[in-house]
Protein backbone atom coordinates (compact mmCIF):
# COMPACT_ATOMS: atom_id res chain seq x y z
CA UNK A 1 0.00 0.00 0.00
CA UNK A 2 0.99 3.33 -0.85
CA UNK A 3 1.07 5.86 1.72
CA UNK A 4 1.04 9.74 1.48
CA UNK A 5 0.22 12.93 3.49
CA UNK A 6 -1.66 15.55 2.40
CA UNK A 7 -1.11 19.18 2.49
CA UNK A 8 -2.05 22.45 1.56
CA UNK A 9 0.61 25.08 0.25
CA UNK A 10 0.40 28.10 -1.79
CA UNK A 11 -3.08 27.55 -2.38
CA UNK A 12 -2.76 23.94 -3.60
CA UNK A 13 -3.73 20.74 -2.34
CA UNK A 14 -0.98 18.34 -2.61
CA UNK A 15 -0.71 14.59 -1.97
CA UNK A 16 2.83 13.91 -1.04
CA UNK A 17 3.89 10.25 -1.37
CA UNK A 18 5.62 9.04 1.90
CA UNK A 19 8.85 7.73 0.70
CA UNK A 20 11.80 5.75 2.75
CA UNK A 21 14.72 7.91 3.43
CA UNK A 22 17.03 5.50 5.81
CA UNK A 23 16.73 2.34 7.56
CA UNK A 24 14.04 3.67 10.34
CA UNK A 25 13.10 7.20 8.73
CA UNK A 26 10.35 8.20 5.77
CA UNK A 27 9.31 11.13 4.57
CA UNK A 28 6.43 13.27 2.66
CA UNK A 29 8.37 13.70 -0.46
CA UNK A 30 7.85 17.23 -1.63
CA UNK A 31 9.44 17.54 -5.50
CA UNK A 32 8.40 21.30 -6.92
CA UNK A 33 10.93 20.39 -10.29
CA UNK A 34 8.56 20.50 -13.35
CA UNK A 35 5.53 22.39 -11.82
CA UNK A 36 5.50 25.32 -12.80
CA UNK A 37 1.85 26.51 -11.63
CA UNK A 38 3.13 25.18 -7.98
CA UNK A 39 6.62 27.08 -8.04
CA UNK A 40 4.87 29.86 -9.53
CA UNK A 41 2.50 30.07 -6.75
CA UNK A 42 5.05 28.78 -4.14
CA UNK A 43 7.61 32.09 -5.78
CA UNK A 44 5.54 34.56 -5.26
CA UNK A 45 3.95 33.74 -1.79
CA UNK A 46 7.88 33.25 -0.80
CA UNK A 47 8.27 37.09 -2.29
CA UNK A 48 6.13 38.82 0.00
CA UNK A 49 7.87 37.62 3.19
CA UNK A 50 11.41 39.04 2.20
CA UNK A 51 11.85 42.38 3.13
CA UNK A 52 12.94 45.61 1.55
CA UNK A 53 17.04 46.08 1.65
CA UNK A 54 18.06 42.37 0.72
CA UNK A 55 20.56 42.47 -1.27
CA UNK A 56 20.83 39.39 -3.24
CA UNK A 57 18.87 35.42 -2.71
CA UNK A 58 20.96 32.57 -2.29
CA UNK A 59 20.50 28.78 -2.95
CA UNK A 60 21.99 25.58 -3.25
CA UNK A 61 21.54 23.77 -6.63
CA UNK A 62 19.18 21.35 -6.88
CA UNK A 63 15.76 20.76 -7.62
CA UNK A 64 14.21 24.15 -6.39
CA UNK A 65 15.92 26.41 -8.77
CA UNK A 66 13.31 27.78 -10.87
CA UNK A 67 11.71 28.80 -7.22
CA UNK A 68 14.99 31.02 -7.05
CA UNK A 69 14.01 32.52 -10.62
CA UNK A 70 10.30 33.06 -9.21
CA UNK A 71 11.65 34.80 -6.23
CA UNK A 72 14.66 36.43 -7.60
CA UNK A 73 11.98 38.31 -10.31
CA UNK A 74 9.16 39.08 -7.46
CA UNK A 75 11.40 40.65 -5.39
CA UNK A 76 13.99 42.17 -7.96
CA UNK A 77 17.30 41.69 -6.33
CA UNK A 78 20.28 39.76 -7.47
CA UNK A 79 20.26 35.51 -7.07
CA UNK A 80 23.01 33.52 -6.53
CA UNK A 81 23.29 29.43 -6.71
CA UNK A 82 26.00 27.36 -5.25
CA UNK A 83 27.12 24.20 -6.89
CA UNK A 84 27.21 20.76 -5.66
CA UNK A 85 30.24 20.23 -7.96
CA UNK A 86 33.15 22.38 -9.25
CA UNK A 87 32.57 23.24 -12.85
CA UNK A 88 35.92 23.68 -14.94
CA UNK A 89 34.33 27.21 -16.04
CA UNK A 90 34.44 28.37 -12.56
CA UNK A 91 36.77 31.69 -11.91
CA UNK A 92 39.69 30.61 -9.43
CA UNK A 93 39.88 30.87 -6.08
CA UNK A 94 37.08 28.58 -5.44
CA UNK A 95 35.24 28.51 -2.21
CA UNK A 96 33.68 24.78 -0.79
CA UNK A 97 32.27 23.71 1.61
CA UNK A 98 31.08 20.42 3.11
CA UNK A 99 26.80 19.81 3.12
CA UNK A 100 24.62 17.15 4.49
CA UNK A 101 21.07 16.56 3.57
CA UNK A 102 18.79 14.28 4.40
CA UNK A 103 17.74 12.89 0.99
CA UNK A 104 21.17 13.90 -0.90
CA UNK A 105 23.63 12.68 2.08
CA UNK A 106 27.12 14.16 1.61
CA UNK A 107 28.27 16.83 -0.44
CA UNK A 108 30.18 20.07 -1.27
CA UNK A 109 28.66 23.46 -2.07
CA UNK A 110 31.11 25.82 -4.49
CA UNK A 111 31.36 29.56 -5.26
CA UNK A 112 33.15 31.00 -7.79
CA UNK A 113 35.27 33.98 -7.62
CA UNK A 114 32.78 35.98 -9.34
CA UNK A 115 29.57 34.97 -7.55
CA UNK A 116 32.05 35.14 -4.21
CA UNK A 117 32.28 38.93 -4.67
CA UNK A 118 29.09 39.42 -5.54
CA UNK A 119 28.08 38.17 -2.15
CA UNK A 120 30.92 40.10 -0.25
CA UNK A 121 29.13 41.92 2.74
CA UNK A 122 26.04 41.53 1.39
CA UNK A 123 22.44 41.12 3.16
CA UNK A 124 21.32 37.86 1.73
CA UNK A 125 18.02 35.29 1.95
CA UNK A 126 18.57 32.10 2.08
CA UNK A 127 15.72 30.26 -0.57
CA UNK A 128 14.85 26.28 -0.41
CA UNK A 129 12.35 24.23 -1.07
CA UNK A 130 12.35 22.38 2.30
CA UNK A 131 14.44 22.94 5.28
CA UNK A 132 14.92 19.33 7.24
CA UNK A 133 18.21 19.21 9.13
CA UNK A 134 19.46 22.38 8.49
CA UNK A 135 22.74 20.90 6.71
CA UNK A 136 21.64 23.31 3.37
CA UNK A 137 21.77 26.00 5.62
CA UNK A 138 24.88 25.95 7.35
CA UNK A 139 26.80 24.70 4.45
CA UNK A 140 25.57 28.00 2.57
CA UNK A 141 26.22 30.42 6.23
CA UNK A 142 29.85 28.79 6.05
CA UNK A 143 30.30 30.13 2.65
CA UNK A 144 28.41 33.33 3.68
CA UNK A 145 30.55 33.98 6.64
CA UNK A 146 33.87 33.44 4.82
CA UNK A 147 32.49 36.17 2.63
CA UNK A 148 31.13 38.17 5.62
CA UNK A 149 27.96 38.36 3.93
CA UNK A 150 25.39 37.54 6.64
CA UNK A 151 22.24 35.21 6.30
CA UNK A 152 19.22 37.64 7.23
CA UNK A 153 16.15 35.41 6.31
CA UNK A 154 15.39 31.83 5.93
CA UNK A 155 12.98 31.31 3.59
CA UNK A 156 11.37 27.39 2.25
CA UNK A 157 8.03 26.24 1.08
CA UNK A 158 8.15 23.66 3.96
CA UNK A 159 9.79 22.74 7.35
CA UNK A 160 10.17 19.12 7.99
CA UNK A 161 10.38 17.29 11.08
CA UNK A 162 10.67 20.28 13.66
CA UNK A 163 8.67 23.57 13.30
CA UNK A 164 11.27 25.50 13.57
CA UNK A 165 10.22 29.64 14.04
CA UNK A 166 13.59 30.72 13.02
CA UNK A 167 12.93 30.09 9.30
CA UNK A 168 9.91 31.33 7.12
CA UNK A 169 7.20 28.80 5.15
CA UNK A 170 4.74 28.03 3.52
CA UNK A 171 3.86 24.86 5.50
CA UNK A 172 5.21 21.58 7.48
CA UNK A 173 5.38 18.41 6.90
CA UNK A 174 6.24 15.32 9.43
CA UNK A 175 9.09 13.04 9.44
CA UNK A 176 7.92 9.49 10.11
CA UNK A 177 10.06 6.87 12.14
CA UNK A 178 9.65 3.69 10.88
Amino acid sequence: MNRTHMITVAGHNLWLPIRRVSADTSVAYFNIRGKWVLTEACGKALARHIPYGIDAIVMAEGKAEALLHVVGREVGTETIIATKKKKVTMLEPVLSVPSESITSGVQELFLDAEDAEHLRGKKVAFLDDVYSTGGTYKAMKALCDQLGAEIKYTVVILTEGEERSDVISLGHIPLYKD
